[in-house]
């Protein structure tokens, strides 16, 4: 599944390249999360070949003319269900791009969740796959993800190697690693120049959220994303849930893709940084050991949070800022999601 918010242009590019993939046996489901640009006329343009999708560095052949097969549904905010009247018509659904259309943005995990909850319900599918709409794929990514899952039942949860889109040779995540202690995320090989494709599958501790694919089975073990998180560390999360339930999580480096990270402004709207900072602590608080959070908790008053005012006022010089921190800080300590 695919989501969108406001940003046809890279959606449209992903999509081009999902199209080129070489596995035969996928659907595709792309939410659009209660865009406000013209986003669903623009795709629909695409769909019928009025426009091509902007061409990918990386991705050789040109771009596609049109998508055969295209359906619509709604989602219901009033009963929480996705109206699939239209799909219930049709024969053959294989390879069709499936638009639900959501009145509201959800967040990025409750937009995902919408998708999920009907593929889980309706589809019948090994695997589900969460995929940003800032990622191209390589033609062969999903042949490798799949042969490593059949390879190996264990694993409940994969991910692809993740390289730098505008710096096309240079890692930008083979999975990532969590440091308790600090109460850190980092993305593994970052910087690194290209893998040997002959690397061997490694475990991780999380899959970040641009591309993550798991069993089926994982979601209907320890269920859906946190949705009270709307925004980061909810990948991280999710896949601890996953791990504390027994299954394996990996980075396949035969899998390829390429991911625009966003570029924030020197004056943020404070979304990014309330968000991280709460979801981060409400991450530490339910998952880290005694031992582990005693540590964080000492590093965190004493050194982080004196960082934080330092960064914000000294800095950025951004009182608005220092109070997006201070909320998400606040929020992360005394409230539960």
């Amino acid at each position: 599944m695919l989501l969108n918010y406001n940003g046809w242009k890279d959606t449209l590019e992903c999509l081009d390249s999902l199209y080129r993939i070489q596995y035969p046996n996928w659907d595709l489901f792309l939410v659009d999360n209660g865009s406000e640009d013209e986003s669903i006329s623009m795709l629909k343009k695409w769909v019928k070949g009025e426009i091509t999708a902007p061409h990918a560095p990386m991705i050789q052949k040109k771009p596609l003319k049109y998508i055969d097969n295209f359906l619509e549904m709604d989602f219901d905010e009033i009963n929480n269900k996705v109206n699939d009247f239209d799909i219930l018509n049709q024969k053959n659904l294989q390879n069709t791009l499936k638009l639900i259309k959501i009145s509201k943005n959800r967040g990025f995990t409750g937009g995902n969740n919408v998708a999920i909850k009907y593929i889980l319900n309706s589809i019948k599918t090994d695997f589900i796959m969460l995929l940003s709409n800032d990622v191209v794929v390589a033609p062969d990514f999903l042949d490798e993800l799949i042969k490593q899952a059949v390879n190996d039942p264990k694993i409940g949860v994969l991910g692809p190697l993740v390289y730098h889109y505008h710096d096309s040779d240079r890692i930008q995540s083979a999975g990532g690693e969590i440091l308790w202690r600090k109460g850190e995320i980092i993305q593994k090989n970052r910087g690194e120049i290209k893998y040997q494709r002959e690397a061997e599958v490694d475990s991780v501790d999380y899959i970040t959220g641009c591309l993550l694919m798991a069993r089926k089975e994982v979601f209907l073990d320890i269920g859906l994303l946190k949705e009270e998180y709307v925004a980061y560390w909810e990948d991280v999360e999710w896949c601890v849930r996953a791990k504390k339930a027994g299954y394996k999580i990996v980075c396949v480096p035969q899998a390829q893709i390429w991911h625009k990270e966003s570029i924030t402004t020197k004056k943020s709207s404070g979304f990014v940084e309330y968000h991280y900072v709460r979801n981060r602590l409400w991450f530490l608080r339910e998952h880290t050991s005694f031992k582990d959070k005693y540590i964080f908790f000492l590093n965190f008053i004493f050194v982080q949070i004196i960082y934080l005012i330092f960064y914000a006022v000294i800095r950025q010089k951004d009182l608005k800022l220092l109070s997006y921190y201070l909320k998400g800080t606040m929020d992360g300590l005394f409230k539960n999601p």
